[in-house]
């Protein structure tokens, strides 16, 4: 039988034992954020968040008119129908294709663009010069940010809005990045660039 002595010390661990669960289960979880930045300075296609309909309507003209091809053998179109605007080309070195949305005042809120091209030999290489791409963005925009996002094949970059630091607002009020290496296709890089801010 154990002493009193001894039962004093058991009896306190028990009791330290018994609160730890419970200061941790209070304490305030770690939540995850992204690094915001001023979305204005970004350019997708040399097209802003903001510019105005009839601005953004010249520089998709002069970039994919049919009426002024950019190099021999490559195929455009272009068109803006009501508060959207599309545009694609298609090169034997790849394709590009934009979709520009505009509010009620026909300013810029949302650009979404995906390009293809063979960027590299081999599925390795690919994703190096990925990481080179996006690293470039990267110092671009918002030089003191680390932060990657990586999946299968794939290596993305994602920045916020000034003001909303969480994930989730990433498709509603960010800039996203995303390179996929086809691992069969030997270097071809599907690039997907969305800039978006539901407030404008």
């Amino acid at each position: 039988m154990l002493s009193v002595q001894c039962r004093l010390p058991l009896l306190m661990l028990s009791l330290l034992l018994s609160i730890f669960p419970v200061v941790a289960n209070n304490a305030p979880a770690v939540k995850a954020a992204i690094t915001e930045t001023d979305l204005t300075q970004i350019s997708v296609q040399h097209l802003q968040l903001g510019m105005d309909k009839a601005q953004a309507g010249l520089l998709l003209e002069q970039h994919f008119s049919n009426v002024r091809k950019t190099e021999p053998g490559s195929v455009t179109a272009f068109k803006c129908v009501k508060q959207q605007c599309q545009a694609q080309r298609l090169a034997a070195d790849g394709s590009v294709s934009v979709n520009v949305h505009f509010n009620q005042a026909d300013k810029i809120y949302w650009i979404a663009a995906q390009t293809q091209t063979q960027l590299a030999s081999s599925a390795e290489e690919c994703m190096r010069l990925a990481g080179e791409q996006l690293a470039a963005i990267r110092l671009q925009y918002s030089p003191d940010n680390q932060q990657y996002f990586y999946g299968q094949n794939t290596l993305s970059l994602r920045l916020n809005k000034q003001g909303h630091p969480d994930p989730a607002d990433n498709t509603l009020y960010g800039f996203r990045v995303q390179i996929k290496c086809d691992p069969l296709a030997k270097g071809l890089a599907q690039s997907e660039f969305e800039l978006r801010d539901n407030a404008l």
